[in-house]
């Protein structure tokens, strides 16, 4: 399960994308025990554009156009340019504001995770961010936004502080009405 079906409480283990050579294990209902299954001719065009580990895989029950498009929705556009500025200015209360209540990463809650941030803000004179590549995809009942992070700080004392250089999810569900980050994961990429 993705970072937003483990705080649902979803389990499992190792659901893939994969191929089969056998057409009729297509047409058979529940036979790849949650995986997803193309033929032979389908994975080697999703290979193309697929990075193990790195790519979302969302699933509809039906693919409208509404969800065929990444980045259609301003309001997810502008909540996400927020968010990258209060993180580079360090802003706590209006960063953490973009954190849903129930929110989960890193083995972190929200108010555990402010205080982490908070004891990074103390550490680091300087924050970039640095986002590349910004997708955004709408789900039924979220949305993912996927980037390249570029992460770098600078040490009160002077000096770098952090590097790294990863692809960031994140899963926003709407609370009251307003998006909040409910997910997040990291991954490192190789300089």
């Amino acid at each position: 399960p993705n970072a937003y079906d483990e705080i649902a409480g979803r389990t499992g283990f190792d659901i893939m994308l994969h191929a089969t050579d056998n057409p009729a294990r297509l047409t058979e209902n529940f036979d790849s025990e949650g995986c997803v299954v193309v033929n032979d001719k389908e994975i080697r065009e999703i290979e193309k554009q697929v990075r193990i580990g790195l790519t979302p895989i969302l699933i509809f029950p039906k693919l409208t156009e509404e969800f065929r498009r990444p980045g259609q929705d301003p309001a997810t556009q502008a909540f996400f340019k927020n968010w990258i500025d209060a993180w580079e200015k360090k802003d706590i209360t209006r960063y953490i504001d973009s954190y849903h209540s129930e929110f989960k990463a890193q083995g972190k809650d929200k108010s555990a995770w402010k205080s982490y941030k908070s004891i990074l803000n103390q550490k680091y004179s300087q924050i970039e961010i640095g986002p590349e590549s910004v997708l955004f995809y709408k789900h039924p009942k979220y949305w993912v936004i996927t980037f390249t992070q570029n992460y770098r700080s600078k040490l009160k004392g002077g000096g770098w502080g952090l590097r790294s250089r990863g692809t960031k999810i994140l899963y926003v569900a709407e609370e009251a009405g307003q998006p909040k980050i409910i997910a997040e994961t990291f991954t490192q990429l190789m300089w």
